[in-house]
């Protein structure tokens, strides 16, 4: 960091310059947005590395625009780039860019919220002076890009990230899986001398498969110290359209900013759990036969391998048919065991309202409306119902676990 630069100088814009060991006090997670050779040299333990050219493209990556954290921009010594960086944090983290209108709409882009970014510290002697005088600087050990994080499932430890799951998923499902999938190893050992069945956990309307990730990671982890069975989270989307113009399991190389199927398996590859993972594209019917003639091809696409279902999760995803005809399935299609998850929009208390603009009222649940759908009478146990907040709006949701009988 240049020591002429006065610390914790606030510009016109709002971009506030500060020190490493202003950094440290604060407990801000820290973004490293330099490039991938400067990052490969040397590096902020526990920080996390976007480099500056796919900031925008992985934005998917950063953590909900109220949580706070600092970045790291290249040296002084990198006078242009540094200047990008800078652009970069006004326009697209502090979102100064100018309103554009549509031409054919004729309406203005919606602004953006703003992430909160309160600290910008600087690459250089001083900064790496203090950090390795803190015993944080890491030096010369790659990127997360040029090389992914360890796929040793023996010594495999989680990324650090910026992002969040669900709440749902982090603190109700991920318990129950990690004991699920322990039991499971060890009831296979017993009955047949091995755990060699595979275990699939799919995420209905997974989006940019965060939550597929933060399972896979840290069911992965959890098998560095326990034997667990072998598992398989899978991200089931419509948007994986480009799926289906794939020859069978030949994935080629595409560009992940224009394929949404690409832009998971890097991201999942760059966490290392590629082998843990899979995309599947879907087709969202409203009748029963559609999803049963769906159910039935994905049970199918495991070719030699004996899979079984373990769970299905959604997350603020919602198809009404579908989740009728989950919850009346006979066994042949649900099998006992299986788990079902959600975290939905629902309303606190029978006969609360629905005080805000999204989602709709009419896409809101009523409180008890997944109890009922998930019945004794109907062959499930509920586990786990319960009403939380979101973090950002205030608003209500279910977090919502049962088990087929």
């Amino acid at each position: 960091m240049n020591s002429n630069q006065d610390n914790n100088n606030k510009d016109d814009d709002g971009i506030c310059m500060g020190s490493l060991e202003e950094w440290l006090t604060t407990g801000l997670p820290l973004l490293d947005i330099r490039n991938h050779d400067q990052y490969a040299e040397s590096h902020i333990k526990n920080s996390i590395h976007i480099p500056l050219s796919s900031v925008r493209q992985r934005s998917y990556e950063l953590p909900p625009r109220q949580d706070a954290f600092a970045v790291l921009i290249c040296s002084n010594n990198h006078q242009e780039e540094q200047e990008e960086s800078l652009q970069l944090i006004r326009e697209f983290f502090l979102c100064q860019e100018e309103t554009t209108i549509n031409n054919s709409t004729k309406k203005k882009k919606r602004a953006q919220k703003p992430w909160m970014v309160p600290l910008i510290l600087t690459d250089g002697k001083i900064t790496r002076d203090q950090a390795k005088e803190c015993s944080i600087l890491v030096e010369g050990h790659g990127t997360q890009h040029d090389a992914p994080n360890n796929t040793d499932i023996e010594s495999f430890q989680p990324l650090p990230r910026l992002w969040q799951p669900d709440s749902m998923v982090k603190e109700v499902l991920l318990p129950i899986l990690a004991k699920r999938l322990e039991e499971t190893a060890a009831a296979g050992i017993k009955e047949r001398g091995n755990d060699d069945h595979l275990y699939e956990i799919w995420d209905l309307g997974a989006g940019a498969g965060r939550d597929v990730a933060f399972l896979a990671e840290e069911l992965k982890a959890t098998a560095t110290n326990k034997r667990v069975a072998t598992f398989r989270v899978v991200a089931m989307d419509q948007r994986y359209r480009s799926l289906q113009s794939r020859a069978g399991n030949d994935i080629q190389a595409r560009d992940p900013q224009v394929d949404p199927v690409e832009e998971c398996i890097q991201f999942w590859k760059r966490r290392g759990i590629e082998y843990e993972t899979r995309c599947v594209s879907v087709h969202w019917g409203n009748q029963t036969q559609d999803h049963a003639q769906w159910f039935r091809k994905q049970q199918q696409q495991s070719g030699t391998t004996t899979t079984h279902l373990l769970c299905l999760f959604m997350v603020r995803f919602w198809n009404q048919s579908l989740m009728e005809f989950l919850a009346t399935s006979d066994t042949e299609l649900v099998k006992e065991g299986t788990l079902v998850a959600v975290s939905q929009f629902a309303k606190p208390h029978p006969g609360a309202s629905w005080n805000f603009d999204h989602p709709k009222e009419k896409n809101v649940l009523e409180r008890h409306e997944l109890r009922q759908m998930f019945s004794t009478d109907r062959g499930w146990c509920v586990l786990h119902d319960n009403i939380v907040t979101d973090s950002d709006h205030g608003r209500t949701l279910i977090n919502f676990v049962a088990v087929r009988n």
